[in-house]
């Protein structure tokens, strides 16, 4: 693929109601200007892929989610849909409002193109 078909795997929510793909966040997490690098969290400046929660996991973890769900592997929390965790009239785009939202280890909130909360188990299509 080239650069002009990126394809985010993750979107990080700005508390000004913008939006940051992956590749810009986990790339540059600290965004230092004369040496960029990836979080050491991400694989090659990107958001991991999604890992299916076995029982095990879902039991030492939670807050992470429930067994059979997809969660990324550097995500440590998940809050619901963006719809019921922004609530009415919340600023990201209405596209977005039944995308799990996730924390990850940096403390930056997300949500992942095509998982919806209420198919927690399935990845989608990107909205």
């Amino acid at each position: 693929m080239g650069e002009g078909s990126f394809r985010a795997r993750a979107l990080f929510l700005s508390p000004d109601g913008l939006c940051h793909t992956d590749k810009e966040v986990c790339g540059d997490p600290e965004r230092a200007k004369d040496a960029p690098r990836p979080c050491p969290h991400s694989q090659d400046g990107r958001l991991p892929l999604l890992e299916r929660l076995d029982e095990a996991g879902a039991d030492a973890a939670p807050e992470r989610g429930r067994p059979g769900d997809l969660v990324p592997t550097c995500c440590i929390q998940h809050f619901g849909s963006l719809g019921d965790w922004q609530g009415p009239g919340g600023p990201y785009p209405a596209a977005l409002r039944d995308l799990r939202v996730f924390r990850c280890r940096k403390w930056f909130l997300l949500v992942v193109p095509g998982l919806r909360d209420d198919r927690a188990g399935e990845a989608g299509e990107t909205p």
